[in-house]
């Protein structure tokens, strides 16, 4: 991994890292404080199958954005819950997101910066593959109401444990 990066870091990325307690980047990616499935390259480039990407290579829109902290701990957790044998009910986006979603809100703030760094690692590597990119929102129209959102549910730990230990009860 290329780790000159670091020479155009932010004075935020230095904090993280000391906030961390590591002394170096390498530590630091060598033993993080969250169990990754994916590498680090896999967890910070941008996704090759979002509608993004897609319209990308297609040529309609532009670069899709960088990963954020959160949608870099989703991409490592998808790995993981589907890895699950049995987790066929969690495989649908929608548990997906809502599990991932339970289970950032549980995190301690050590793993959050570690997550916070890797987003700091894939926006430089966005920049990289994306010199000139700079992100332009269209206007929607206003959505009329949230309120069709589902919230998860109250009973999320008994739910997400039956579905990952499906197995050990059979």
């Amino acid at each position: 991994m290329n780790l000159e990066f670091l020479k155009t870091q932010e004075i935020s990325q230095l904090t993280i890292l000391n906030d961390l307690k590591f002394d170096n980047v390498e530590e630091m990616l060598k033993n993080p404080p969250y169990q990754l499935f994916l590498s680090i390259d896999e967890l910070i480039s941008p996704s090759k199958n979002s509608r993004a990407s897609k319209k990308f290579e297609k040529k309609i829109r532009g670069p899709p954005r960088p990963l954020n902290d959160y949608f870099i701990f989703r991409k490592n957790f998808e790995v993981y819950i589907r890895s699950q044998q049995n987790a066929i009910s969690a495989t649908n986006v929608g548990n997906v997101s809502r599990f991932a979603s339970c289970e950032w809100k549980k995190q301690p703030p050590t793993v959050k910066l570690f997550f916070k760094f890797l987003a700091e690692m894939a926006k430089n590597k966005h920049k990289e593959m994306f010199p000139g990119f700079k992100y332009n929102p269209k206007r929607h129209k206003k959505l009329s109401s949230l309120s069709s959102i589902p919230l998860p549910p109250d009973n999320y730990d008994e739910i997400f444990d039956q579905i990952i230990n499906h197995e050990m009860l059979e």
